[in-house]
């Protein structure tokens, strides 16, 4: 049988014997096949697509990395975790590319970029788009931030005229630059206590869900199922009484890692991306109001 290059790497990764191995008792052939491993998936990723992996070749390497030291029978096929994992990394990769050229390469330290996150959120949340003395005042004293601070994150971040952290990511589709970079450090691993909040968020997503016209019913189940069905899987979390999850998503999620996209979901329905957008967006700002963001 002769194989393209990316069902070749497919095939050397599921054929591997890397997870067979006792990393502890056979440690020399364990550390040979991770090593293996791991150039086999940069070289997947790159036979997908050279020109979008090709710069991010250390986060390549980190989240293998990662994945091979996490792995577990019960996570499912490995590619598909590796997939669903690389996915997240790429678009914090791609995210901070974005920011740094907004910043014209301008890096700042974790607690600035923490503090510009709050106050991008807290504008969004509110509507703000244009910034006077008496918005910063209402910025510094609502996020406990000092004024001279606020101006200095501001001005960092774009300009002192208005703030955006939009982008359009692979899929055409609309993402926060630093909701995408807000979970930045977390493991594959969640723990039971993140476990429980997700839950809490689903339920509070079905709450706002269970308000829609029945005409939007269909396209916000797809929409919201695709945004956290990934979750969903990784946690194992049940969704028993949550009427909004399309199951079907999470099943062709969970064998092949892939989810629709906006533009998929659009072109099922027959609906131009601005009015899906259009609605989702809807739907996400009584979702704010809902979670009293």
């Amino acid at each position: 049988m002769i194989y393209n290059k990316k069902e070749e790497y497919e095939r050397l990764i599921r054929a591997s014997i890397l997870f067979s191995l006792n990393r502890e008792t056979e440690y020399t052939a364990y550390r040979k096949e991770a090593r293996k491993m791991t150039e086999y998936l940069y070289c997947y990723l790159l036979s997908i697509n050279e020109e979008k992996y090709i710069e991010f070749g250390a986060e390549i390497l980190t989240t293998a990395t990662n994945c091979i030291k996490n792995y577990a029978p019960e996570n499912g096929d490995f590619l598909n975790y590796f997939n669903s994992a690389m996915k997240k990394e790429y678009r914090r990769a791609f995210a901070k590319k974005q920011i740094d050229e907004m910043r014209h390469g301008i890096h700042v330290s974790e607690e600035v970029e923490a503090n510009i996150r709050k106050i991008v959120r807290y504008m969004k949340s509110k509507g703000i788009t244009q910034v006077s003395d008496r918005r910063i005042h209402d910025i510094a004293e609502n996020l406990g931030i000092p004024e001279g601070k606020v101006r200095e994150y501001i001005t960092v971040n774009l300009n002192a005229t208005a703030i955006s952290d939009e982008t359009v990511n692979d899929d055409g589709e609309e993402s926060s630059l630093f909701d995408t970079l807000a979970d930045d450090g977390e493991d594959i691993h969640k723990t039971h206590e993140e476990s429980e909040n997700y839950k809490e968020l689903l339920l509070k997503i079905e709450d706002v869900y269970r308000s829609c016209q029945d005409r939007q019913k269909p396209i916000i189940s797809e929409i919201m199922t695709a945004k956290v069905c990934e979750t969903i899987c990784e946690m194992k979390i049940s969704t028993e009484g949550i009427s909004f999850i399309d199951k079907e998503i999470i099943v062709r999620y969970i064998k092949t890692g892939i989810t629709p996209t906006q533009r998929d979901i659009a072109k099922k329905y027959q609906k131009e991306e601005a009015s899906i957008s259009r609605t989702v967006s809807k739907f996400e700002e009584k979702l704010k109001q809902n979670l009293k963001i």
